[in-house]
């Protein structure tokens, strides 16, 4: 059988976590894979933590349909931390590099903020709206930026209490990713649906322009250079497929597919 990845963490340089429609699994070879989400019993659609991961650090899966789980034990055993967020479709999470007990957690209803390691959960003020992937500011965790379905960029200064739309020159309100460059502040990037360029905003998304290259599909997903003095962006246009193979050790291949998943790496801003 085959899943789609949806996340992917790496905790260290020889251990990775794949959020997959079968679950989560983790590597330390990278040839082969084990399942370690028994109980989750949902697709994982997003993965954050802090890094660098101990034994003993919280790691957090958003699901769909199943709302957020949490694991100390370096995902040997998860249970529910959804009190308040109940059993939405969870497609983005942020844990906060400052005060890593507030998370936020991008759904099919909007932003939603826990201020204690997910034990419980309030509804901001961006409502109503499918989250599809979620950023901070660089160097500034109350500055966030919110990619919709249909609404477009939303950013708040406020760690979330306020929000305001932030779309001025793209050319279509479904953002399907967001990135911040890691090095100068105010400046990031938005991929959009149907559109095969990659736009960029140096005013902190108050205007956004596009990119003179285009690629061949619309930019599902994008993610730094791990060389954090480079502001490289990278995009995947592209979905990246995890083979099940009958012996249960996955294969990552690229694969093109119409819907490709949100991929990315949480390293501390």
């Amino acid at each position: 059988n085959a899943a789609f990845v949806n996340a992917l963490l790496p905790e260290t340089t020889t251990r990775v976590y794949a959020g997959t429609d079968d679950g989560v699994y983790r590597t330390t070879t990278g040839t082969s894979w084990t399942r370690t989400s028994a109980g989750i019993g949902s697709a994982v659609t997003a993965l954050a933590a802090v890094p660098p991961l101990g034994t003993a650090s919280p790691l957090y899966a958003g699901t769909r349909g199943a709302g957020v789980w949490k694991t100390v034990d370096t995902a040997t055993t998860w249970l529910p931390a959804s009190l308040g967020l109940g059993d939405l479709f969870v497609r983005a999470l942020l844990v906060d590099p400052v005060t890593p007990s507030t998370l936020y957690a991008g759904t099919r209803d909007g932003v939603y903020r826990s201020t204690d390691a997910a034990l419980t959960w309030n509804a901001t003020t961006l409502a109503g709206v499918s989250v599809l992937a979620l950023a901070f500011e660089t160097g500034n965790s109350s500055t966030i930026y919110a990619a919709t379905k249909g609404g477009g960029v939303f950013k708040t200064v406020n760690a979330g209490a306020t929000w305001v739309a932030a779309n001025a020159g793209l050319t279509n309100l479904s953002v399907f990713s967001i990135g911040v460059d890691p090095v100068t502040p105010g400046v990031l990037y938005a991929g959009i649906a149907g559109d095969p360029h990659v736009f960029k905003s140096v005013d902190g998304a108050a205007t956004w322009t596009t990119s003179d290259a285009s690629i061949p599909s619309s930019t599902t997903a994008l993610a730094n250079s791990r060389n954090r003095t480079v502001g490289t962006l990278l995009n995947v246009s592209e979905c990246v497929l995890l083979d099940v193979n009958d012996d249960g050790s996955p294969d990552l291949v690229a694969a093109d597919a119409p819907y490709a998943p949100y991929v990315f790496e949480n390293d501390p801003l």
